[in-house]
């Protein structure tokens, strides 16, 4: 007589392969998201630390493993992020943007938004990577999702989106043709200044980008530049290198030798350069030599934008203050004294105090008294 052996119960064994499936299924679908979201969380910004009505915004060129040009590497963005962190910069989301302009809730200090931008799936991760390492926030501005199994390799599906978003640590944004950075009623446009204030117009908020060509500490000492000036800034012209204080505008703008030289290219009227952090001043003492000029020359105080300011110049043997109160408007004159030449650069002191104007010229207070400024425009008193 034969006896067969019992079947062998595999339940056990299969009890294992359907929680290891299960498990697989559950980190593709939202593992990855909760794990950013419960691990690598950005730390929640205090409601009492949020008195600032003003923020910085950064845009990051695209991010690649390796060093290449007009792209920054994974390696640059994370030894960046760790100056901001060592500088004592916060991380925000575009809701905290959102929400400042809208209801008027305030930021921390040293606030920032660091804006990515681009449809480039593993630029996005490689920036992620960096973020997390140290539970930053991050925005992100795209063009357009693709559906999974849709040019997968070109775009960031929609499931991609979804979770970045359940992690926590990503808002999303939409990237214009122009080059705008879009997310609803906030606009913000590339810009040779970052800071951001409360009584700005939403759909006209400004950018900086970051240069991958430009040193880590150069590039920190232009963020740090761009808030609000609250010391003394002398500059004696002596370096033929610019430092984070000046913006160059337009034309050709050089330095040496100690003189600033502004000269127009063929097709222009002008050429400018602007000291970085002075948009949000009110009060302001403008001192400079006017070594030699063609035709005319005008230094500005108060200047935001296309808003309005205070300017005193040269042009036809006279000197000129002016003043601007709005984009639409033209200047108008404030008051004017012949200039005297006497063979020796003139030092010019131009001071603006709440809503009056004073000028001298090589010592001498023109037009015998203090100029009244306009009230009416953004900036006076």
């Amino acid at each position: 007589m034969m006896i067969a052996p019992m079947p062998k119960n595999y339940w056990k064994e299969w009890l294992v392969v359907a929680v290891l499936a299960g498990g697989a299924a559950w980190w593709a679908l939202t593992g990855r998201a909760w794990a950013r979201r419960n691990l690598f969380a950005p730390a929640p910004i205090p409601e009492a630390s949020r008195v600032e009505p003003r923020f910085l915004t950064l845009s990051f060129p695209r991010i690649v493993p390796s060093a290449r040009r007009h792209a920054m590497s994974r390696a640059e963005l994370s030894h960046l992020l760790s100056g901001l962190e060592d500088l004592g910069y916060v991380t925000i989301g575009l809701d905290d943007v959102r929400a400042l302009y809208a209801d008027g809730r305030l930021l921390p200090p040293k606030a920032v938004l660091l804006a990515f931008s681009g449809d480039d799936p593993r630029g996005a991760a490689l920036a992620d990577s960096a973020l997390k390492r140290r539970r930053m926030r991050g925005a992100l501005f795209i063009t357009r999702t693709a559906r999974d199994g849709d040019a997968r390799k070109a775009y960031l599906t929609e499931h991609a989106v979804a979770q970045m978003k359940l992690g926590g640590a990503w808002s999303f944004g939409t990237l214009g043709e122009d080059g705008a950075l879009s997310a609803g009623p906030v606009k913000f446009l590339p810009a040779d200044a970052a800071l951001n204030a409360a009584g700005d117009e939403p759909a006209g908020l400004r950018v900086l980008p970051v240069r991958p060509d430009r040193l880590r500490d150069a590039t920190l000492a232009v963020i740090e530049a761009s808030w609000p000036r609250e010391r003394e800034l002398a500059d004696d012209f002596s370096r033929p290198a610019f430092d984070p204080d000046w913006i160059p505008g337009w034309g050709v703008v050089s330095r040496g030798e100690g003189k600033l030289t502004l000269l127009p290219l063929p097709r222009q009227t002008s050429a400018g350069v602007f000291v970085r952090g002075s948009e949000q001043w009110r009060d302001v003492v403008l001192e400079f030599d006017l070594v030699r000029r063609r035709r005319e020359f005008w230094a500005y105080a108060r200047y935001r934008g296309e808003n309005g300011f205070v300017r005193v110049g040269a042009r036809d043997g006279w000197w000129y203050v002016e003043q601007k109160l709005g984009p639409r408007n033209l200047p108008t004159l404030l008051g004017r004294a012949p200039i005297v030449e006497d063979g020796r650069p003139a030092r010019v002191r131009l001071v603006l105090k709440d809503d009056s104007a004073i000028v001298h010229v090589n010592g001498r207070m023109m037009f015998g008294r203090a100029l009244r400024v306009h009230p009416g425009w953004p900036g006076a008193g």
